[in-house]
């Protein structure tokens, strides 16, 4: 009888805390390992880009690493580069850094204010690559700013009957952390 008596009370408490403030239930953060990131990252690639007729742009094999120091991720990309009157096609490598954001209307993660921070283009002279910078930054920009990487399904924004809305976005050198609005 006592224990019936004491489980009885301590249902009682919980059916208490939960209906005064439903909050303490919900859970305050939502996290992606580097290696989940990479995965969403990776779905999303290939992306190719023209700029005014004179150079195309393919990026894809995106390699992920967190810069939480400067709150950015880094990203590599393969790139494939053709101008025009040529026939050949350069091959080489993209690295950008970018900052993230949530987007509401699409309940996604995306892609902000992403910046060309190198570019290595093999077989290529450093002025004709050095000339090829100033219009790949701009294609980055135009392809890559507000690019959705991560979708949450509406049932991951819910959590027994509560909606979910995500905050603000943390780097951390072990991946995403994405803070749940109180």
């Amino acid at each position: 009888m006592k224990r019936l008596l004491k489980l009885a009370s301590m249902l009682i408490l919980l059916a208490g805390l939960a209906g005064c403030n439903s909050s303490l239930l919900k859970p305050s953060t939502v996290t992606f390992t580097a290696a989940e990131f990479q995965a969403a990252l990776v779905k999303k690639f290939p992306v190719e880009k023209q700029y005014l007729g004179l150079v195309k742009l393919t990026v894809s094999n995106p390699q992920v690493s967190m810069r939480p120091a400067i709150k950015h991720i880094a990203l590599q990309f393969d790139a494939d580069m053709a101008t025009f009157g040529s026939s050949r096609e350069f091959k080489g490598k993209l690295n950008i850094t970018t900052s993230l954001a949530y987007d509401a209307a699409t309940r996604s993660i995306v892609l902000k204010d992403p910046q060309l921070e190198k570019m290595d283009v093999d077989g290529m002279s450093a002025d004709r690559t050095q000339e090829l910078v100033t219009v790949a930054g701009i294609l980055i920009n135009e392809t890559l700013q507000g690019a959705s990487i991560y979708t949450f399904n509406p049932d991951d924004l819910h959590f027994i009957g509560m909606k979910l809305e995500p905050e603000s976005i943390e780097i951390t050198d072990d991946g995403v952390v994405v803070h749940i609005a109180k």
